[in-house]
């Protein structure tokens, strides 16, 4: 009952979510609405999470955020907890969902056709419109959700647009999103813990074309470090600097 409840909140979340970004001036208002929502998300579920090294963000110009890619929650997770605006590359089928392909368009997020590579190609230009203006994109490198809680092979995108832009990496390692919505489910599980650790920026200096094989290895195992310890966002220390923590009750 309690996970049908959530389930039906969620849904009146993104809801409401949805019209204020249709009301929004520009998208760093639009990125401060899904930030506060999906904080309030997260809240409502009563699910903890812990991020730490925020001190990396400070003076950082727009980036592509790189992650390990768990579950659904993942992207609502870093809405939450990043304070940037960023649009996250989404296959362009969700464009059909109810509510979530309005806010995609609305909201100028990148879609993509990925098995049609001359489509994808065009879609992708729309990148540079998100950088001159200031924002972030999101790429999970894996491409898809791992099944078992490994990494996969990380897909070599990210790392040609960065290089092509000439803007950094930005490497998150993501824990326990896996654990708080599993597949196949409609709602997450309250109580359990998610974690994420931001990394310090990897820059496309001195990275070609020719070596984007060796860029894309060198952040994949900067995000798979990131796994090697426990991510308890109830550990002792969650609130030194560069950390932040999110709710551990409904509230």
């Amino acid at each position: 009952m309690r996970r049908l409840l959530t389930f039906g909140i969620g849904l009146v979340y993104l809801s409401l979510c949805a019209a204020q970004v249709f009301l929004a001036r520009d998208i760093h208002e639009q990125g401060r609405i899904m930030r506060r929502w999906a904080a309030r998300i997260l809240k409502a579920a009563g699910i903890p999470w812990t991020a730490r090294g925020l001190e990396h963000l400070e003076g950082l110009p727009p980036c592509i955020i790189v992650s390990n890619h768990l579950s659904s929650v993942d992207i609502p997770f870093l809405f939450a907890v990043l304070p940037r605006t960023f649009r996250m590359v989404a296959k362009a089928e969700l464009k059909r969902v109810p509510l979530i392909g309005w806010v995609l368009r609305w909201g100028r997020f990148v879609t993509v056709h990925r098995h049609e590579h001359h489509k994808a190609m065009r879609e992708m230009e729309g990148v540079e419109w998100l950088f001159s203006h200031g924002a972030d994109l999101y790429m999970a490198a894996e491409g898809t959700r791992s099944r078992d809680g490994r990494m996969l092979p990380f897909k070599k995108g990210p790392f040609v647009l960065s290089i092509q832009h000439g803007v950094p990496i930005l490497p998150v390692t993501l824990a326990g999103t896996d654990r708080v919505m599993p597949r196949k489910t409609l709602s997450p599980r309250a109580g359990v813990p998610m974690a994420c650790v931001i990394h310090p920026p990897v820059r496309p200096d001195g990275y070609a074309y020719a070596d984007r094989d060796a860029y894309r290895d060198r952040v994949r195992a900067i995000v798979a470090s990131g796994l090697e310890a426990p991510l308890n966002p109830m550990a002792e220390g969650a609130e030194d600097a560069g950390a932040a923590s999110g709710p551990a009750t409904t509230g």
